[in-house]
This record gives C-alpha cells, sequence and structure tokens, in this order.
C-alpha cells in the first residue's frame, strides 16, 4: 500500500483528531523508517550506549501521542519531529550514564 503526501498529512490530522486507525496506519507506515532513524542517531553516538533502536522508537511514539497540540503540516514535519525527539532521548540517556559516573 502506497502512502501519498496529501495520504500522510490526513492520516496525521485524523491521528491528532483521535482516529485509531489513522494511528494504526501510521505506526504500520512510519516504523521501519523511524528505527532506520533510530540506529543512525546510536550509530553516530560516541562511546558505548546502551539503547536499542527499537526502545527508541517505542519511547518517541510515547512522546508523540502526549503531544496532542501540535498540528501536523505533512511527512516531513512527522520525521524532523520525531528525529529531533529520538535525538532529545539518546542526549538524555547519555547524560543520566554521566551523571551516575560521577555519583550524581
Amino acid at each position: 500500500m502506497t502512502h501519498g503526501p496529501d495520504e500522510v498529512t490526513g492520516l496525521l490530522s485524523r491521528w491528532r483528531a483521535g482516529d485509531r486507525e489513522a494511528e494504526r496506519l501510521l505506526v504500520e507506515r512510519f516504523y521501519p523508517v523511524l528505527k532506520d532513524i533510530a540506529r543512525q542517531r546510536l550509530s553516530r553516538t560516541p562511546g558505548h550506549v546502551t539503547l536499542r533502536a527499537t526502545d527508541l522508537v517505542h519511547e518517541a511514539y510515547a512522546r508523540l501521542a502526549s503531544l496532542h497540540s501540535v498540528e501536523w503540516k505533512d511527512r516531513s514535519h512527522f520525521l524532523a519531529l520525531t528525529a529531533n525527539i529520538i535525538r532529545n532521548l539518546v542526549i538524555d540517556h547519555v547524560r543520566s550514564r554521566h551523571a551516575q559516573k560521577r555519583g550524581g
């Protein structure tokens, strides 16, 4: 099944309105893409990171699901925001590990 830009934007709008079927279709469509984004982010992170791409995607989804006020513009907006969330999750994880090493 192919999703054009307008269809994805419509799905994002329906998801924001609470449509569970739109949510399911978005997850089905974007899960592999988000997992690739997470893998790329982890590969560029220096040092040993104990996170897995799957865990990052699931946590990013949980954060996305709580963002009810976002007015999705299009597929690019969705992917950019999700990539930013994944980046912030990795940064938070690394900071937390460094704080633990220093006793804080």
